[in-house]
Formats: structure tokens, sequence, C-alpha cells
């Protein structure tokens, strides 16, 4: 009885989980490339509830191997463009409500912020630095195609 109790919750807790991805709107599969925007373009698509992902960056970073060619290796394995937003810009959205520092990734799903990169975290650096570590943590919250 209590095996069966142990796997019921066991099955509970799994399914609890981030065990839901999403799909980006569809303009941002087939193409792998950053897409400059402002932060007029990121308030339009909260506001228009869209799915996307947003690599905002300043030009101070000093990271021994550039981010934006980790993120690049991932975009190009699964053809995604992530949304290009400079730090000065994003101050200007809503993003900054949660993310004030860059860079970062930002996953956006119907709007609302599901997950980002935080550069102050010993958990997010490998992600920063590793393009196995940074897809691992990218796919478990979209689906690449």
């Amino acid at each position: 009885m209590k095996k069966i109790l142990l796997l019921c919750l066991c099955g509970l807790l799994i399914g609890c989980t981030n065990s839901t991805k999403f799909s980006l709107e569809k303009e941002y599969y087939n193409e792998s490339k950053f897409i400059a925007v402002t932060s007029e373009d990121i308030n339009t698509l909260k506001e228009d509830e869209k799915s996307f992902i947003v690599f905002t960056y300043n030009n101070y970073c000093m990271l021994e191997i550039p981010c934006d060619e980790i993120f690049k290796k991932v975009m190009d394995k699964y053809s995604i463009s992530f949304l290009y937003l400079p730090y000065e810009e994003m101050k200007n959205t809503f993003i900054y409500d949660k993310v004030k520092l860059a860079p970062s990734v930002i996953i956006i799903n119907d709007g609302e912020i599901i997950a980002f990169l935080d550069t102050e975290k010993a958990e997010d650096l490998d992600k920063y630095q590793d393009d196995t570590e940074f897809d691992k943590w990218l796919t478990s919250y979209i689906n690449t195609k």
C-alpha cells in the first residue's frame, strides 16, 4: 500500500513540474536570426499576448565566450529567431519589472514572462557559456518545431 501511495505521489509531482511546453509565434521559426526591436515593439507584443524570446544585451558584457555566440548556436540548431533588444530599450518595457540586468534571455508566453536567465545567479552562469546547457534550459520551455 505504501508503494502505491509513493508511486502516486511521484506521478503527481512529475505531472506538476514544468512539463507544458509552448510554441513561439510562427514567424520566429524556420529562420535563425537576431531581430532588432525597440521597447515599443516589445510592449505591443505584450499587449497582443504574443509568445517570443528576447535577448537583451549591453555593450559592456565581458564574458570569456560572448554569450550571443552560445545563443546563436542553439538558434541555428532549431532554426528559431530571438528578438534583439538593447538594455537601455529594455528599461522602457514590462520586462524591466522582473529583469534588471543584461545580458539575459527572456522567454515570454502569451505576453507574460515565463523564465529568464539571471546574470547574478550562479546556476545560470553555465547557460551563458555552454550551448548544451543553454539548449537544455531553453527547450525545457519551448517547442522547437
